[in-house]
């Protein structure tokens, strides 16, 4: 439940405005959303009364707002615009015409719920939506998520921009895994055709994945985070491997040992000719027989049938085991990132 009065958001338009671009779309989302908007052209605001600034503009900007700095974060849709006051944030960078007005509402914002976390974990959770943040808009995340009744907040912050890592430590926020993405070009990597104790899922084989996927993400943000307790943890792993053999994936390819499942791999064919592997796992049993490395290599070789031109994968920090997988596949680190959980809860929890 909310803790207290909804946010305020003062509207600033730009007299250069465009016709259909005025962005009521967007302040409309705003107000089903409970919060209180007040428009800046039909009267002055007091900073003191203001959480956050919304500039909606197409042509120009707000240059009064960049000559004095109010007390709240700034945030600026419209087209990329260079030279905004360093507190402000540009959300959108098109003709707000064409803004999905829901998007642009969480890009406002800067955080957004997560219905199916929040589901699956009985916490009431939700997630930043922008890598960079500044002290100040940590300030309005933070208080609006309170009023909100978030229990729980991640933050995936962009790890090369030293305010906002600072801004995520002063506001609460615990840092809890490092995020690697990994990267190989398939035109580079040799196809390998040898696969026959590889083929696709079938619905007889969600049990035993299942199964293995519950005992193999212990190195996971949310097993380090222990206001997850383990048993929902294991949970989590399972029920999105059996989700993933249920269509969500766009395959899943099984290891076999003598027709038994042993390991399995899900790939997700993305935008720009892009395959995503989303979850590896072996059982214990079948660890150290090289069953990671065919089960990788066949995802590139189903990924290029189907293809895609790239594929991308994700890992932890500190699972060292999967990093060497994804390397010795031919991956590349392509990205890095940190995690950070803020929990919201009563000094009794």
């Amino acid at each position: 439940m909310p803790r207290s009065s909804p946010s305020t958001i003062a509207v600033h338009r730009e007299l250069e405005m465009a016709d259909g671009e005025s962005g009521e779309a967007i302040v409309a989302e705003l107000r089903r959303r409970g919060y209180r908007l007040i428009d800046v052209a039909q009267g002055s605001v007091s900073p003191d009364d203001v959480d956050l600034h919304l500039v909606l503009w197409s042509q120009g900007r707000s240059e009064q707002l960049s000559r004095n700095p109010q007390h709240a974060p700034v945030v600026f849709v419209g087209p990329s615009i260079a030279g905004v006051p360093c507190d402000a944030t540009v959300v959108i960078g098109r003709a707000l015409a064409t803004v999905d007005a829901e998007k642009a509402a969480d890009e406002v914002l800067s955080w957004k719920r997560l219905p199916w976390d929040t589901h699956f974990f009985s916490r009431s959770i939700g997630t930043v939506t922008r890598r960079r943040i500044t002290r100040k808009l940590a300030s309005f995340i933070e208080a609006d998520c309170e009023r909100a009744g978030i229990e729980c907040l991640y933050y995936l912050a962009d790890c090369h921009d030293q305010e906002s890592v600072i801004a995520a430590e002063a506001h609460g926020f615990t840092f809890v895994d490092i995020r690697l993405t990994f990267e190989t070009d398939l035109d580079a990597v040799q196809p390998h055709s040898d696969f026959g104790h590889v083929r696709l899922s079938v619905p007889t084989d969600i049990d035993r994945l299942s199964a293995i996927a519950g005992n193999s993400y212990a190195v996971s943000r949310y097993y380090f985070d222990k206001h997850f307790p383990e048993a929902i943890c294991k949970r989590f792993y399972s029920e999105w491997l059996e989700k993933s053999c249920r269509g969500y994936a766009s395959a899943v390819l099984v290891a076999t040992d003598q027709n038994e499942p042993m390991g399995y791999v899900t790939c997700q064919i993305r935008d720009n000719a892009t395959g995503a592997i989303e979850l590896v796992g072996v059982s214990e049993q079948a660890r150290g027989r090289s069953f990671g490395k065919a089960l990788v290599q066949a995802a590139l070789d189903w990924f290029r049938s189907q293809g895609m031109r790239r594929a991308t994968v994700v890992t932890q920090g500190r699972n060292h085991g999967a990093q060497r997988l994804y390397q010795r596949c031919g991956f590349v680190t392509a990205e890095t990132a940190l995690w950070y959980h803020r929990w919201f809860l009563s000094a009794d929890e």
